[in-house]
């Protein structure tokens, strides 16, 4: 089986050389990698030049945007199933077995998706999606660079919609759900997810976008509203525990007291959002 993984990248020269080595260095073989770079200004173009006999095709020059420079990728891939490897992002050194492993067990599915490691210079934690697929209609509870969609998928439902500037991965995915795609979750830490990407830079248009993507999926407009309002308020209280230090330390709280009958219902609460946002 043939995987396609696809970088896109614009003036990422801080991180770009760590995650192609974290794809041409994995176990599997059969990979067909592809970088589309926006037109770089910086040094990117020439740490990608470096790799360029282990890198399958490169494509550099401006776009319109993430949605069209991930198309662009999906366009060219030529695998039975492709991954979208952030320019921050890492892969972890047997992800692509481990999927060849899952698809060759389970191979009806149309997305494959597993557990993301959320981190940055300070922290980090492995991050488990909730298993309730259906609950794609309401938010992104899925890691995009630990997902994986068959090429066929893309071909039946359609690419990323490029009028979405941040919330295009949940677009996506819940479109996908909503016209019949199966989904397999499988328990592995296939990527490190790097924090401060497009759409926590941009909360507010992620906010916006989810938004008319919830209305969309069919939950009325006044309770997608509250919902979101009530996730930007909590995302207030977990940027207050990362600056100071004690987010790993409520996680193992909570690992601990999650069943106690005494347990506030704030912790829980809090729990759920460390758990769903990261």
């Amino acid at each position: 089986m043939k995987i396609s993984i696809i970088t896109i990248t614009y003036n990422s020269e801080k991180t770009i050389e760590e995650t192609i080595l974290s794809i041409i260095s994995q176990n599997y073989q059969n990979i067909e990698y592809i970088i589309i770079d926006g037109g770089s200004k910086d040094n990117t173009l020439n740490i990608i030049n470096k790799y360029k006999t282990k890198i399958s095709k490169v494509i550099s020059e401006p776009d319109n945007g993430i949605s069209d420079a991930f198309n662009k990728g999906i366009r060219e891939a030529t695998g039975d199933i492709i991954g979208i490897i952030n320019s921050d992002d890492i892969l972890n050194i047997d992800t692509l077995n481990e999927l060849n492993n899952i698809i060759e067990k389970e191979p009806d599915y149309d997305v494959y998706y597993g557990n993301g490691i959320i981190f940055d210079d300070k922290r980090n934690h492995v991050y488990k999606p909730n298993n309730k697929i259906e609950d794609i209609l309401k938010y992104m509870f899925i890691c995009h660079p630990a997902t994986f969609v068959t090429k066929s998928a893309y071909e039946r439902y359609g690419l990323f919609d490029i009028s979405y500037k941040c919330a295009m991965d949940f677009e996506l995915l819940s479109r996908m759900y909503i016209n019949g795609a199966k989904f397999k979750y499988f328990d592995y830490e296939c990527t490190w997810f790097r924090l401060g990407g497009a759409s926590k830079k941009k909360s507010d248009l992620t906010k916006t976008e989810s938004i008319k993507i919830v209305i969309r999926n069919g939950i009325d407009e006044k309770q997608a509203i509250k919902y979101f309002n009530k996730i930007m308020q909590k995302e207030k209280y977990i940027e207050f525990a990362r600056k100071i230090g004690i987010e790993n330390l409520l996680r193992k709280i909570v690992k601990k007291q999650e069943k106690s009958k005494g347990f506030s219902k704030w912790y829980l609460n809090f729990k759920d959002q460390l758990e769903t946002k990261g």
